[in-house]
């Protein structure tokens, strides 16, 4: 009625509404493949994240075990330097011992001897 009213034939207002139903149809059709889109560029990000942090994930690995193995070298090095340092000491303590009994020995004979000069 209102349509007929504002001089509009009920084809006129057919052919308005078959209009409007096209232009809601297309804004509709649009609509869906702008949210297609955003929902294949938000799995390509889910993914890109994925991807990433299994890379950094296996970075973070191999840095530990680079720090691992390296750990491993110096407590073997260090293990290596304690026994080194042990026997040097032990030799050391050795000579000094034979050194001393050697100036002992050396002592005696000098004492021997000055005594005999005396006597």
């Amino acid at each position: 009625l209102g349509c007929i009213a504002a001089g509009m034939t009920s084809d006129d207002a057919q052919e308005s509404l078959e209009a409007q139903l096209k232009k809601a149809r297309e804004q509709a059709q649009f609509e869906k493949q702008r949210a297609d889109g955003l929902a294949l560029e938000l799995k390509h990000a889910k993914e890109q994240y994925v991807s990433i942090q299994t890379q950094l994930e296996q970075e973070e690995e191999a840095i530990t075990n680079k720090l691992i193995k390296r750990l491993d070298v110096l407590k073997k090095e260090k293990a290596e330097m304690e026994a080194e340092e042990e026997m040097l000491t032990s030799t050391l303590e050795t000579r000094l011992a034979q050194a001393s009994h050697e100036q002992e020995v050396v002592v005696g004979k000098l004492q021997k001897q000055l005594e005999q000069l005396k006597a």
